[in-house]
């Protein structure tokens, strides 16, 4: 620590800090211009990839208006997609739960978390299928939100499905 105040007290620790805060002032007009102008990009090309996200959404929801017979397929596709999701979902978890069984199975015999440390391709696999099924659940979900509001703009309720025969002898029961 005396070392350093000795340090701080030469005329070349002062000339150092004076040439350093130059040329940071120097330096950073340049550089706030140009992220300036980096972020301005940026921005720009958001505002247009959400202006081309906005015309195709309202493309696909006219084209449903137009032809409602297309909203049925629609709202398929999604429960497919919505399916697929699920199905990804699970094998991701069979990974992720063989993954937990051995590493508790390691530790038991080891009395070590070494393994736990080291990972393995079923962990990272099942992290990479969780997040696939997050992203097909969230594509179905905006399916399913054209065909709710195609069927909203033509007018139609939605429809429930037939009740099942257990819901219609509980029903004569009352």
């Amino acid at each position: 620590m005396s070392r350093l105040l000795e340090e701080m007290t030469t005329v070349n620790w002062w000339l150092s800090v004076v040439v350093v805060g130059v040329a940071i002032n120097l330096v950073s007009g340049p550089i706030g211009r140009l992220l300036s102008r980096l972020f301005s990009a940026l921005s720009s090309k958001w505002r247009n990839r959400t202006d081309r996200k906005r015309s195709e959404e309202a493309r696909l929801l006219q084209e449903l208006i137009e032809n409602p017979a297309k909203i049925e397929g629609e709202r398929d596709r999604a429960m497919r997609r919505l399916v697929a999701g699920v199905l990804v979902l699970m094998v991701a978890l069979a990974l992720l739960s063989f993954e937990i069984s051995d590493a508790f199975n390691y530790m038991m015999d080891r009395k070590s978390w070494v393994f736990l440390e080291q990972g393995t391709p079923r962990g990272f696999m099942g992290t990479i299928l969780i997040v696939a099924s997050v992203g097909e659940a969230s594509s179905a979900v905006g399916i399913l939100d054209r065909v709710l509001r195609a069927r909203k703009a033509l007018g139609h309720l939605l429809q429930m499905p037939e009740p099942s025969r257990l819901a219609k002898l509980f029903r004569s029961n009352d």
